[in-house]
This record gives C-alpha cells, structure tokens and sequence, in this order.
C-alpha cells in the first residue's frame, strides 16, 4: 500500500511539473527537446554486511540495474531552478551471498549460498552544473559536461533467493521437537521477500551530452535502509523468527538518457 500511495503521487507530481515546463519552455536555454527523457543503467554493487541477532550475512560484489523517467524544470526562467530535474527510478541489486556468521553458534563463519537482491522504488530530485552556463566562454569537451548530485527517497524490500550454508541446512533438517525445522533432509534454502522500507539515496557523478537528445553519465549511488524485516522462517508462523537487518549498498553506475 506504501508503494502505491508513493508512486501515485510522484505520478501526480510529474504531471503538474510537465505542465509548468511545457508552458514555459519556448524561453528555455536548451531549445531543441521537451522537458521529459527517460533513461536506463547498470553498475558494480558493494554491499556492506546485513547483520542481526542470529547472523551476519557478507556478500559478493554484485551487479546493479536501473530504469527512470524523468522531467527537467529547465524551462523555467529562473536560473537556479531550471536546473533541477525530477526523476522516478526503479533499480534493482543482485547481490550474490558470500559468507554467513552465525552469532548463536559462538559467530562461526562459513560459505553461504543463494543471493539477496534489494529492489527500490524511489523519487529522486537531482541538481545539474552544466558548465556550459557556468562559464558561457567554455568551448570542446567540457562544454558537454554536466556534474550533478542527487537526493532519492522512496521505498525497498530485499529479496531471498536459496539462501543457506552447510549450519543452516543441519538445523532446517532437526525436527520440530529439537527446534529444527523438520526439513528431511531438504535443507534450509530460505526463498522470500521483505516487506517495503523506507530508502534513502544520496547520489553524484557527471553526465555528457552526446547531442540534445542523448546523454551518458557515470556516477555513485548510495542506497540506505533500516531495519529490514526478515522471516528467518520463510513464513508468518508465530513461531518464527525476525531478524531486523540494515542495508546499505554503494553502487557505481553508467547508463544512458534519452530526451524528447
């Protein structure tokens, strides 16, 4: 319902500022496109250790995938603003996992199996310094960059794909009466989803503009949840078990954007 709510009124939000930039945009400096470009990207993901009560999960480093739409304000007259654009973004992490410390078994650590993706639903405000209204006198190269920085906020759940380890798959397999989990020789392999979280997402990084209507960017990313609820029982039995985790990833990112 979270998730809805939000994107229902980022929705809501891009649709007044569409209007403002389309009205105004015949007096904008970048003439020649529409306020609206979507855009899409991929990275290297570092994901930094989830811990909790029972264990702390380490991962690989993973992969990052990500698709916007956004609307640039840069049809507005004033020269602060009009460097501002708003984007709603949709990335995912796959983040294979690497090795488990299992607090209840005097931390012991080993191999650990499956992955932990994190998938975000997030609304970003962006600031652009094209240095071509910086410094109107710069010519070549520079003339198409771009720095920026950015500020997400929105919504994520981390999803479990087989997670397991070698402890793990002996406890699934105990019986019930034991505190097991009456696998039968099945193994643990934990397959389930979080429910959404807040999100927080502080970004940079400088794009070029190949022409008017094509940019590629290159920048960092970094994506910050807490206490993400985990059903150690894949289930919402009450004898289960909750595991509350942080998620913090830092990504590094290229990608591309087409404007209209």
């Amino acid at each position: 319902m979270m998730k809805k709510t939000f994107l229902l009124v980022m929705a809501l939000m891009l649709v007044m500022l569409s209007v403002v930039c389309t009205s105004q945009y015949a007096g904008a400096a970048d003439e020649g496109r529409t306020p609206f470009y979507v855009g899409a990207g991929t990275g290297i993901s570092w994901r930094g250790p989830a811990d909790d009560n029972s264990a702390k999960t380490s991962f690989d480093t993973g992969v990052e995938l990500t698709g916007a739409f956004g609307v640039r304000l840069e049809g507005l007259e004033n020269k602060i603003l009009q460097n501002l654009r708003i984007e709603l973004e949709y990335a995912r992490q796959f983040d294979g996992n690497k090795s488990v410390e299992i607090h209840a078994m005097k931390n012991k650590i080993e191999d650990a199996s499956g992955r932990i993706d994190f998938e975000t639903y997030t609304a970003v405000i962006y600031y652009d310094l094209p240095f071509r209204k910086l410094a109107p006198s710069t010519t070549g190269f520079a003339s198409h960059l771009s720095p920026y920085v950015g500020l997400g906020f929105g919504f994520g759940r981390s999803i479990l794909k087989d997670l397991s380890s070698t402890s793990l798959d002996y406890w699934a397999n105990m019986p019930t009466s034991q505190g097991g989990l009456s696998k039968n020789g099945a193994g643990y392999h934990l397959n389930t989803s979080t429910d959404f979280v807040y999100v927080i997402s502080p970004r940079f990084g400088v794009t070029y503009e190949i022409s008017k209507h094509l940019d590629v960017y290159m920048g960092a990313k970094y994506s910050k949840a807490n206490k993400v609820l985990v059903d150690a029982y894949g289930s919402s039995s009450p004898n289960g078990a909750w595991n509350r985790c942080n998620v913090n990833i830092w990504d590094a990112q290229v990608g591309l954007r087409y404007n209209f």
